[in-house]
């Protein structure tokens, strides 16, 4: 039997401190360290992709842990297709990293190359915007098959997204979402591994 992940059986204040307070407080600490060495907002920015990552971690392996723990959970007669949502997840992190890379490299060539500040409306953050689409859908359809997933074992029959409507807006509600679907998600652990 594996071992169930900690986000999983987490209740749903564990799950909102793992998932939201822990980020938030990374952020704001690292905002307050950046005042008190008198960092310059420019140095900000080399060390906000970092940041960004790490808030980016919980959320994701919550994701992960749903798609993957819960889905193996599932009848075999009811599971559908785990391997996309391997590959859609996948470049989902991928897109991120990319783009918090890119972001860096931005901001060091913009200061210390052209010694001027980074400007959010010049050309150089055009390739930004194609990535952030295939980002933003990347996590719906990671949203939609979790919703599904959830959906499926509760009800031990296939559902289609119209059925599965309302865990993705609670998934895609965050982090208000979290105190509906954390319980629920609970219960189908426990359910499945009695």
């Amino acid at each position: 039997m594996t071992k169930v992940p900690f986000m999983l059986k987490a209740s749903a204040a564990q799950a909102f401190i793992a998932l939201l307070v822990f980020p938030v407080a990374l952020m704001v600490i690292s905002v307050i360290f950046a005042f008190l060495t008198q960092m310059s907002i420019t140095t900000i920015g080399y060390v906000f992709p970092f940041v960004a990552i790490l808030m980016y971690v919980p959320l994701f392996l919550w994701y992960w842990n749903i798609g993957t723990y819960l889905h193996n959970k599932l009848p075999e007669n009811l599971q559908f297709h785990k391997n996309i949502f391997k590959i859609v997840f996948a470049l989902e992190v991928i897109i991120i990293l990319v783009m918090a890379f890119y972001l860096l490299n931005l901001f060091l060539t913009e200061i210390f190359l052209k010694n001027t500040q980074p400007d959010f409306f010049s050309p150089e953050f055009l390739p930004m915007f194609p990535l952030m689409i295939v980002g933003v859908l990347s996590i719906f359809s990671v949203a939609i098959y979790n919703a599904r997933t959830i959906r499926t074992l509760e009800l031990q029959e296939k559902v289609t997204y119209q059925d599965s409507f309302e865990e993705f807006q609670w998934l895609m509600s965050f982090p208000i979402g979290l105190k509906i679907i954390q319980p629920r998600i609970n219960k189908l652990v426990s359910d499945n591994d009695e």
